[in-house]
């Protein structure tokens, strides 16, 4: 009977070390994570954390000019400029309609729009206004 090659009693020997060191190092951090001084450090730790957190940079932010452009869009598309640009687009679709560019069902696709924005600041003040 022949014996076998030095390389592959040495593979086999190495695979064979290395897979129970494997196992047991997995077993080993399964018990470790397991035990209950680990979680409870860690939840002091986490409720540590948490009240001595101070608040965010964000909230130091003056947002006043971005807030004033965006209302200063709204006025322009809900007063008497919307009101002028939403009389335009009634009357070219009307004349598109008329004149059978566009079928009634965008026709009435783009009135629906126009109710939309028209509404829009009615919408959100009720929704906000319960909060």
């Amino acid at each position: 009977m022949m014996s076998q090659p030095f390389w592959k009693s040495f593979l086999k020997t190495l695979i064979g070390n290395v897979t129970r060191a494997r196992s047991a190092a997995v077993h080993w951090r399964y018990r470790f994570f397991q035990t209950s001084w680990f979680s409870n450090l860690f939840v002091a730790s986490l409720a540590l954390f948490l009240f001595i957190a101070e608040p965010a940079l964000a909230q130091s932010i003056d947002l006043s000019p971005i807030q004033s452009l965006l209302q200063g869009i709204v006025d322009a598309l809900t007063g008497p400029l919307g009101v002028v640009i939403a009389t335009l687009a009634v009357l070219g679709v009307f004349l598109s309609w008329f004149f059978n560019i566009i079928d009634l069902r965008q026709a009435l696709w783009v009135l629906v729009g126009i109710a939309g924005v028209a509404a829009a600041p009615t919408i959100v003040a009720a929704v906000f206004a319960g909060g």
